[in-house]
């Protein structure tokens, strides 16, 4: 109930619920569901915007905690929510850090999930802090790694890498990744990502002035995201 308060954009219930749920656990044990409150009531203090200071508390109590308990899904979300208040504070290296931690647990915990959103995070931070080669090379020794792998996780990473050189204004190179991470999306069935990716693709199709290949590709993200019901989603620039 708190992640999906959260996710609706109602930090106060997701706080509320968090909390009632730690009230309703035993004074000992269950670190694991202890932790995974504690996460949640620090994200809902993030999403408030103005209660970043209790929020990093919250979650460097959390890391250290699941730490302890040798729980490494818990430590990578704490890392991550410490990054998160140190990208919106500016603090770029500091932000960094808690990423690359919490990619190191992810990759130590076997998800691919919280491995994508580490690097996600990672990207947009290096990316923000104008250290676009940073955010490449992380990329690309992530899809050595990967070899043939979890295509989902290759196209993200190749959408990455277009966004890079839309930065530095290489549409060419920009286009040639979105069409590599669309390539992959082929098997991948009507994902949020592979909508994301026509819709990046067909503004990167304008940016070039192949205007009906732009409506083609928006066209086409538009159809699967009204078969989806998917309403609206965060444009990137």
């Amino acid at each position: 109930m708190s992640n999906a308060f959260n996710l609706l954009g109602d930090p106060e219930r997701a706080l509320h619920e968090a909390e009632a749920g730690l009230n309703a656990l035993p004074d000992t044990g269950f670190m694991r569901e202890r932790i995974g409150l504690r996460n949640v009531k620090a994200e809902a203090l993030l999403y408030m915007g103005d209660r970043f200071s209790e929020a990093f508390t919250l979650f460097a109590q959390n890391a250290r905690m699941a730490d302890s308990a040798k729980f490494r899904t818990g430590q990578c979300g704490s890392e991550n929510g410490m990054g998160l208040i140190r990208l919106n504070q500016g603090r770029y290296t500091e932000a960094w850090e808690h990423f690359n931690e919490s990619l190191r647990l992810a990759r130590a915990s076997g998800s691919e999930m919280l491995m994508q959103n580490a690097v996600a995070n990672l990207s947009t931070t290096a990316t923000m802090d104008g250290r676009y080669d940073l955010a490449q090379r992380l990329c690309d020794s992530l899809l050595t790694e990967l070899r043939d792998r979890s295509p989902e996780f290759r196209a993200m990473l190749h959408n990455e890498k277009a966004f890079i050189h839309r930065k530095l204004n290489e549409h060419e190179l920009a286009l040639a990744q979105f069409q590599k991470a669309l390539s992959l999306c082929d098997g991948l069935g009507e994902t949020m990502l592979c909508a994301k990716v026509l819709q990046h693709l067909s503004t990167e199709y304008w940016a070039l002035g192949r205007k009906d290949e732009a409506f083609q590709q928006m066209a086409e993200a538009l159809k699967t995201a009204r078969r989806k019901k998917w309403g609206t989603w965060k444009q990137r620039s």
